[in-house]
């Protein structure tokens, strides 16, 4: 019987060629074992050159990492193309992830396995050339989470569940654990919280209220600098660092964080959260992960600024509706009113009425003119809205008295206080003199009286004018309804009431064109009110314009 072919001297004159190729080749027998191995082939399974690794024990090395199918999961080292071969099998080329247990590191490779037989055609050695494909997998891995989460982001404009959807994703696939803090109208919240175990996840929940973030808290440093973090590897002693106390560094080791990524979610250009991702059991994160981390934050921010600004727009949609139909209301009693009177003055000059009752429908006119005028201001206000919404409100400052101006308004709505036996009271002892726009002013004055007649109950109104150094000061106090401080703010809008009873009417822009027009002069209007304690208004009006 003829001898053999020398398998040693064969791969020791293929190694010299094998060691330069940047494949992995490996070589089984079928006895068991690797025979051979390239630099490159040691490399995929965590040693420093072929020797190291031709030299440890298969026991061992199988000890070291952990193989993995194309979706992540173990699989058992029998199933590999190589073993099949050598038992006669025809295999097709397969994707092969090899975890090194030590460091989680992954890499990837598309393993081609195919024998070599004796002269009777039976399989005596197998072999395998592993095919590095990590770069190309992890990006693959990339841009399916990124779609993925991209479709969950856009699936609902209501970002707090959204988001933990996305927590969802992201665990087990991206990280073990998962947590979204968020500044929502600038309180702390959490939005989310998502692990692999759920046992660690109440262990997580058990953490956040035992120990609440404070300022130097990580997801609160990432929002207060705009930096991300990454942690790649955090020992026992390490972790312990991060404990206020034992018990928490204790928890946080139950918890087994290893490697972890802060990064800052920017919602327009304010960062406003951070979206924290963990890994124990995983691969331990690199500087690629960081970077596909903080694209997911800036999808998750984007997200939070288009459901935002949809609100926003539903809102206002919302209060110009409301808008429209107050105004609809407003400007259709006194034209309602203005039309009877004109019906009822036509009906008395055709039928001779007139003039043997003049006296009669004189009155009758001064109510038309009324209700016209009323209309005028009406429409006068609309107008305000148009030019103050487009930054076109001028003023044309000229010297003026602010209390012969004050007293000039309250004259003005003498009648109406008398009619409901409501007390004006003006305390202008003095001028008050500056370089005002007296038409405009007149206008913030009226609005402040009038609101404090309309909402005063019929108790006192006082209106007072004083000059304190080179500020002139405005107040209107009533005792009448009041308004809760939680609205102080939410009156001076555009189109808000501080009541919705629509016994007080009025369009809701009033105090709002009023505060546009102090503010153009370069001053202030402030509210001090209770409910059932009355208003009082306060306008400061510096006596000379800016320079600047």
């Amino acid at each position: 019987m003829g001898r053999g072919p020398d398998y040693a001297e064969i791969l020791r004159q293929a190694d010299v060629v094998l060691r330069s190729v940047t494949d992995g080749v490996t070589v089984q027998a079928k006895e068991g074992g690797v025979v051979y191995a390239n630099d490159a082939a040691a490399r995929l399974c965590g040693f420093p050159d072929a020797e190291t690794f031709l030299a440890t024990p298969v026991t061992e090395i199988l000890g070291r990492f952990q193989l993995l199918d194309e979706a992540g999961s173990a699989i058992d080292p029998a199933t590999l193309p190589g073993r099949r071969v050598l038992a006669g099998e025809t295999v097709e080329p397969m994707l092969i992830g090899v975890r090194q247990l030590a460091t989680g590191t992954r890499m990837w490779s598309f393993l081609r396995s195919s024998a070599i037989k004796d002269e009777n055609g039976v399989p005596v050695l197998a072999i395998n050339i592993w095919h590095d494909v990590t770069a190309e997998q992890r990006e693959k891995e990339a841009a399916n989470l990124l779609a993925d989460v991209t479709s969950r982001l856009s699936a609902s404009l209501d970002y707090e569940t959204t988001l933990a959807s996305v927590a969802d994703v992201l665990v087990p696939c991206f990280a073990d654990y998962c947590c979204v803090d968020l500044l929502d109208q600038g309180e702390r919240k959490r939005l989310t919280m998502a692990h692999r175990d759920p046992k660690k996840l109440e262990l997580a929940k058990l953490v956040r209220e035992r120990y609440p973030a404070g300022d130097d808290d990580g997801a609160w440093r990432i929002v207060k600098t705009g930096r991300p973090e990454l942690y790649r590897a955090l020992d026992d002693e390490q972790l312990s660092k991060f404990g206020v106390n034992e018990d928490h560094a204790r928890l946080l080791r139950e918890i087994d964080i290893r490697s972890v990524m802060m990064v800052p979610i920017e919602v327009g250009k304010q960062t406003e959260g951070t979206l924290t991702l963990v890994s124990s059991t995983m691969n331990r994160y690199d500087e690629r992960d960081l970077a596909l981390a903080c694209e997911l934050a800036r999808r998750a921010g984007t997200a939070i600024e288009n459901a935002r600004a949809y609100r926003a727009a539903t809102d206002a949609i919302r209060v110009r509706d409301e808008f429209l139909a107050v105004a609809g209301h407003e400007l259709r009693t006194p034209l309602g009113a203005l039309v009877l009177q004109i019906d009822s003055l036509r009906h008395a000059l055709r039928s001779g009425a007139l003039l043997v009752d003049p006296a009669r429908y004189g009155e009758r006119l001064d109510g038309a003119v009324e209700h016209a005028g009323r209309l005028s201001d009406l429409i006068d206000e609309l107008l305000d809205v148009s030019r103050i919404t487009a930054g076109r409100l001028t003023l044309e400052r000229g010297r003026c008295d602010l209390s012969a101006l004050v007293r000039t308004v309250c004259d003005r709505f003498f009648d109406q206080a008398q009619a409901t036996h409501t007390p004006l009271v003006l305390e202008a002892p003095h001028p008050c003199e500056g370089e005002w726009d007296a038409h405009r002013l007149d206008q913030v004055i009226a609005n402040l009286v009038s609101n404090a007649l309309k909402y005063g109950a019929g108790r006192p109104v006082r209106v007072a004018c004083a000059m304190e150094k080179d500020v002139a000061l405005i107040r209107t106090s009533d005792e009448g309804i009041g308004i809760a401080p939680e609205n102080h703010a939410r009156i001076f809008d555009r189109f808000e009431r501080a009541v919705t009873d629509r016994r007080f009417g009025g369009l809701g822009i009033g105090l709002w064109v009023a505060r546009e027009i102090v503010v153009a002069h370069g001053g202030s209007i402030d509210v001090e009110s209770a409910p059932n304690r009355g208003a009082t208004f306060t306008v400061a009006l510096p006596r000379h314009a800016s320079s600047t």
